[in-house]
This record gives structure tokens, C-alpha cells and sequence, in this order.
């Protein structure tokens, strides 16, 4: 049964420029469809359309006033001091078996909002999602800021759960664990493949040497063509007898270059992440953690801490949402004190810090131009090119950050990122957003880079390909671990 159908829309952003062409999609009760496709190629906005908050500039979206749909955007946006309780609107029953699914702490419902770290924030906004009962659900990234063990939760929630669901997520694992339909959006248009995630990959490339090879015939179609009107022009200057056949070759020939689609592009453009020169330090302590402790309100997140980090070691701090990892980011970078022990940096290091919170360095109002040209002290001619390398066009560079989708956000902060040349590296989960083309480009760069690296990621692919060391958050201490996360896991560790 169809409850939402999207009917010939088009969306457009800037006169002449189509985000979505022409597209048609029906959404029904029981569909778990994931909406996939590189960053800025619209998915947000076609997530929006579905949800009513944006309407197609031609075409029709369809729901009756009966359906209930319930939208979770991509960054948590509640400031509104209420306590987790008040904020979920449900019985307090009803609250703590949420968080207990979760393995959330029950104090938490007491907690303001407000007050809950990214993964949590983003824990209590899916809750408050599937406990409505809607008949659609729309998620824009739900994974985003979930610890492993949360991401596991989402999935088992959306397998289970009866409605209609359609997301965005560049997760591959909760795709494949979820989706019973896949929804690609390219060039404007979609493309829709009724199979898991490797099937789709598969599929897609199968699609696109067809779509490559039929492009190529109608080429050659074109030339051969063009070929015979130049003959028959000549001729018809010698004598009108071949006239006719002159118009009617050349009348062929233009429905011909009219049909012909742009040729197909096998690979599709990559952002240039190049890391700068750092000088080599081996053996050298960059990072020192000396009995350290982390407390708010008389509650300790973390106690008697003792880690360090040894020039070109490249680890990720891992530990359940809450857990206070992006606090010793803060601590680590002097925003922020411990409650006891010392933090020592290596003398005159250049750190760069990757932030999981967008808006904590992004002006909605600058452009990108100006962001960059400011960033990185750089002429216009220079912080173009920039930003060229990072996929933005010549009408984006000068849009406003916030008209930008999640993922050219983020790769416009890689661009300021990498364009300091930082010793040591920060990151905050820089895998939210990412389509999975910038996800390659941004495991090269880590593993290509030469200076020190401290990550936190929930992204299990991502951390296996990047990192040989743990630091794992356990009981308010952190041990290390000498591997990978799959190895880590299999060893018997909970994530």
C-alpha cells in the first residue's frame, strides 16, 4: 500500500541548476528504503520533500492527511531545557525501558537535554522517533555520533519496526542490515535497486558499462552521420537532385545529437586531500596523560588516566557514547581543564582538531570562499583553488554555508584541516556526512600521513583501515589494546 508518492517532481536551487529532475517514488508501509549518492546530490532534499518540509518546485507529492510522518534531521537542534523525560513526552515506564535497551544510565532521564553528549543527544531523538508510532519514518544519517553498540540498537529497530521507513546513511553495514530497497540519486535523476548494498555496487556499475557502451554506439551513430551530411552538403552545391536527401540526413542527424545523453562517467570526481610535510619525530612523546581525572558534578567520567603518544602512532580513543572522549579532545586542546592530573603536548606543535560539531566553526552566513580565505590567511585566486580540489563548484564557493548539505560541510573543514599542516591530528568523528568516495580519499590520507593521529570514530570499517592501536574507554579508565577494532572485538571486547 502506498502512502507517500512523489509524482514528475523537480527541485531547483539556483535558476537553471536542477538538485532533483523529473523524479518519481512511492513510499508505503513495510518499505526500508536507504537513499544513497555523493554529497550535495540531494538527498537531504528529497528526504525533506517526503517529510512536507520543502515542496517540489514542479510535480506533486501525494499523502493523505491521514498518514503520520515523523522526520529526524541530521544534527539535534533542541535547545529547549527540558529533561530527557519531558523531551521524549512518553511515561516514565516507557523511558526507562528505552534507556535500558540502550544501556543507558536511568539518571539520565532526569538530565537536561541540552546537557547529553552528541551520541546521546542522538540516542534520545531516536527514541522519541519510534515510540510515535508513525506510519513513516525519515531518517537524515541516524547513525551519526551512535556508538557501536547503539548502531547495532538502530539496526535491530529498524528491521523490526512496521511502518514505512526511508533514509540517508553512508553506513554500509546498517544499509545492508536494513534496506529492502536502494535509492540512488545521481545527476538529478534516481535510480532505484531492489537489493542489499554490495548487490546495489555491483548492480550500479553493471548499469553504468551499459549505460557507458550504449552511449559509445550512439557516438559513433553521431559521427557516421555527421559524415554523410558533410558528403551530401558537398554534393547538393554540385546539384539540387541530392537536396533532399541533404535536409533529411541533416534533420536525422540533429534528433540524434538532440537524444544523445552526456557521456558516462565510470569514476566520479574525487576531493585532492594532500597532507603537508611534518617533520619526523620517531620515538619522540607528543601526548602525555598523567593521572587524570574528569569529573562534572561529583561524577567521575573518567579517573587516574596514564596514556601517551609516541610520534607517528595513529589511535583511536573508543568507548560508549557518554563516556567523555570528546572532552579529553577539549582538555587535550586546553578548552577545557581535567578535575586532577596534567596534560602535556609536545613544544610548539601544530594540532589540527576536527570538531563533530558542524556549527563550531562554521559561520552559516560566510560562504566558502570567505571561510577559507580567512581560515588559512589566503588570496581568492588561491582559496578557489582550494576548494576547487575539494569538489566545489564555481556557484558553491560563493553560496551561503548553510544552503551547503552535511557532507560539503564537512569537506570544507578537511580543506581548512589539512590546509594548516597539522603534526597531530584530532578527529571527532570525521566520517559523519561522507559519502563513501571521500570516505576512500580520507583513509588514504590518514594512513598516508606521516605525523601523529587521534581519532574517535564509531565506524568499524573506518578504524580497521586507519588504525593500529586502541585506547579503550572502560570503567572511567582507558587501557590500550594493540590492534584494530574487529580485532578488538573478537577478542571479547564490547563496544
Amino acid at each position: 500500500m502506498t502512502n507517500i508518492s512523489l509524482k514528475n517532481v523537480s527541485k531547483f536551487y539556483l535558476p537553471g541548476i536542477n538538485i532533483l529532475n523529473d523524479i518519481s517514488l512511492a513510499v508505503g508501509m513495510g518499505d526500508k528504503i536507504a537513499v544513497v549518492g555523493e554529497n550535495g546530490a540531494g538527498k537531504t532534499t528529497l528526504l525533506r520533500l517526503i517529510a512536507g518540509q520543502e515542496h517540489p518546485d514542479k510535480g506533486s507529492v501525494v499523502c493523505s492527511s491521514k498518514i503520520v510522518k515523523w522526520f529526524v534531521p541530521q544534527e539535534f537542534f533542541a535547545k529547549s531545557g527540558k529533561t530527557v523525560e519531558q523531551y521524549l513526552g512518553i511515561s516514565s515506564h516507557k523511558s526507562a525501558r528505552s534507556l535500558d535497551e540502550l544501556e543507558l544510565h536511568q539518571g539520565l532521564i532526569k538530565e537536561r537535554v541540552d546537557d547529553l553528549s552528541g551520541g546521546q543527544k542522538r540516542a534520545i531523538e531516536l527514541i522519541r522517533a519510534f515510540s510515535r508510532n508513525a506510519h513513516i519514518v525519515i531518517l537524515d544519517e541516524p547513525e551519526n555520533h551512535l556508538d557501536y553498540f547503539a548502531r547495532e540498537w538502530l539496526s535491530r529497530k529498524m528491521q523490526l519496526y512496521q511502518g514505512g521507513i526511508v533514509f540517508v546513511s553512508h553506513d554500509q553495514w546498517l544499509i545492508d542490515s536494513v534496506a529492502n530497497r536502494i535509492v540512488e540519486i545521481k545527476d538529478g535523476n534516481i535510480g532505484v535497486f531492489p537489493e542489499g548494498f554490495q548487490a546495489f555496487i555491483e548492480e550500479r556499475l553493471h548499469r553504468l558499462e551499459t549505460e557507458y557502451k550504449q552511449w559509445g554506439l550512439r557516438q559513433r551513430e553521431i559521427l557516421r552521420h555527421k559524415a554523410m551530411v558533410a558528403k551530401f552538403k558537398q554534393r547538393t552545391k554540385l546539384t539540387d537532385k541530392f537536396s533532399r536527401t541533404y535536409q533529411s540526413k541533416k534533420k536525422k542527424l540533429e534528433r540524434l545529437q538532440e537524444e544523445q545523453t552526456e557521456r558516462p562517467r565510470l569514476e566520479r570526481p574525487k576531493m585532492k586531500l594532500q597532507t603537508g610535510p611534518v617533520e619526523k619525530k620517531t620515538k619522540k612523546r607528543i601526548l602525555s596523560l598523567s593521572n587524570l581525572d574528569l569529573c562534572f558534578n561529583s561524577q567521575c567520567v573518567l579517573k587516574h588516566v596514564n596514556q601517551e603518544l609516541l610520534f607517528g602512532d595513529k589511535v583511536c580513543l573508543f568507548g560508549r557514547n557518554g563516556t567523555g572522549k570528546s572532552s579529553l579532545f577539549k582538555i587535550i586542546r586546553g578548552e577545557m581543564h581535567p578535575t586532577t592530573g596534567t596534560v602535556k603536548l609536545g613544544i610548539n606543535m601544530r594540532v589540527g582538531y576536527f570538531s563533530q560539531e558542524q556549527t563550531e566553526e562554521l559561520d552559516p552566513e560566510q560562504s566558502p570562499l570567505q571561510f577559507i580565505q580567512q581560515s588559512l590567511n589566503e588570496t581568492e585566486g588561491r582559496a578557489r583553488s582550494i576548494l576547487h580540489s575539494f569538489l566545489f563548484s564555481k556557484d558553491s564557493v560563493v553560496r551561503k554555508i548553510q544552503t551547503l548539505s552535511g557532507g560539503q560541510k564537512t569537506r570544507l573543514r578537511f580543506a581548512k584541516l589539512f590546509g594548516l599542516n597539522p603534526e597531530l591530528l584530532l578527529l571527532d568523528e570525521p566520517t559523519n556526512h561522507l559519502d563513501l568516495t571521500s570516505w576512500e580519499v580520507l583513509v588514504d590520507a590518514i594512513r598516508e600521513f606521516c605525523g601523529t593521529v587521534l581519532l574517535i570514530s564509531h565506524d568499524r570499517e573506518f578504524i580497521d583501515q586507519t588504525i593500529v592501536k586502541l585506547w579503550v574507554i572502560e570503567n572511567k579508565k582507558i587501557r590500550q589494546f594493540l590492534g584494530n577494532l574487529s580485532e578488538y572485538l573478537d577478542s571479547g571486547g564490547v563496544g
